[in-house]
């Protein structure tokens, strides 16, 4: 993919929330401009509404994939929900989001963990356990070299749990839509770019690791990714989101919002929801109201006053305990969205 491209694609999109969640897809400005004869021709910036040239171009240069399968209609002949990916940079409250599915009655994904109902119900879910699952591919895609990205099979790697969040979802993405096709959800969880680059670039600090910054695989070249650690998405430092931040901050803030400018390209408006965790969780009706509609998901019997928040064995969501590890006292310690 073109850095180019990258460029052009977030100069697109406005300065601050790059999409913004009650108007999913970004809103190009207009520049004005003298005709010859005197009157002022009004000329779109660059389009980034889905199906215009630019996201054609930037469609166009994306990697392929090598299957395809008909996923909305398979799930839904079984009765199944239809598939959720948490598209969201880490930082940006996926965790939260995993959870709030898991309690929609969603078989959830989060990173190594999985998140399923204990009484095994299909609507709301008031007790969930936190285990793994031999079908969880975080093992598989984190340690994937580059050169298998496009023959990965995202079909049946990719059926047996409902929803899948972070690390490495959000540079997969494309891969995961185009071989799964329409009717695949989509949640763009979001921040800030600065706010999100900073969090980022820091993530090191706290854990020792540290993520490829976004579009990192695509404009690094067909070297073969690490495969010996847990982020193995790190193709090495100068590609790091620390290793950009360090250079220079803004570079990391325009790829973050270039890439959050992609997903009005390849989703479908009707597959895309965006949330801003952080800003959003302070109406938790409203954010509860918007998730259970984007994915036509009941609410009955959830608490919906607070949106959860991380882990449910730390936290304050009373109907997110862990069955055999509740706090006898009620006093559950309150946790942050990062």
């Amino acid at each position: 993919m073109s850095v180019v491209l990258l460029l052009l694609l977030a100069s697109g999109v406005p300065h601050g929330p790059p999409i913004h969640g009650d108007n999913l897809s970004p809103q190009p400005t207009s520049v004005q401009s003298a005709t010859a004869d005197g009157h002022t021709a009004v000329q779109p910036l660059l389009d980034t509404a889905s199906g215009g040239a630019l996201c054609a171009s930037l469609t166009a240069h994306l990697p392929a994939t090598e299957r395809t399968c008909e996923t909305s209609a398979n799930r839904s002949s079984a009765g199944r929900p239809p598939l959720v990916i948490v598209a969201g940079e880490g930082k940006t409250g996926t965790s939260s989001v995993a959870l709030a599915l898991a309690m929609l009655g969603l078989r959830a994904q989060h990173n190594t963990l999985v998140y399923t109902c204990l009484d095994g119900s299909d609507g709301p879910c008031t007790q969930l356990r936190q285990g793994s699952s031999p079908h969880n591919p975080f093992g598989e895609l984190t340690t994937m070299p580059l050169r298998d990205y496009s023959s990965y099979d995202y079909c049946r790697n990719f059926d047996f749990l409902d929803s899948y969040a972070d690390t490495p979802m959000s540079t997969l993405t494309p891969f995961i839509v185009a071989a799964n096709g329409p009717g695949t959800k989509v949640i763009l969880t979001v921040r800030s770019p600065e706010a999100w680059a900073k969090r980022r670039a820091g993530w090191w600090r706290e854990t020792g690791w540290d993520d490829a910054a976004p579009f990192a695989p695509f404009t690094h070249g067909n070297s073969p990714l690490a495969e010996s650690t847990p982020t193995a998405l790190d193709v090495d430092d100068r590609w790091s989101a620390r290793g950009i931040h360090r250079q220079s901050p803004a570079a990391l803030e325009l790829l973050y919002t270039a890439q959050l400018a992609m997903y009005s390209c390849l989703v479908p408006p009707e597959d895309l929801l965006v949330v801003d965790v952080a800003a959003e969780s302070g109406d938790a009706p409203r954010l509860w109201a918007k998730l259970a509609s984007f994915l036509q998901r009941p609410t009955t019997g959830l608490n919906v006053s607070h949106f959860p928040r991380d882990d449910p064995l730390n936290c304050s969501a009373s109907e997110i305990k862990e069955k055999d590890a509740l706090d006898m006292s009620g006093d559950l310690p309150t946790c942050s969205f990062y």
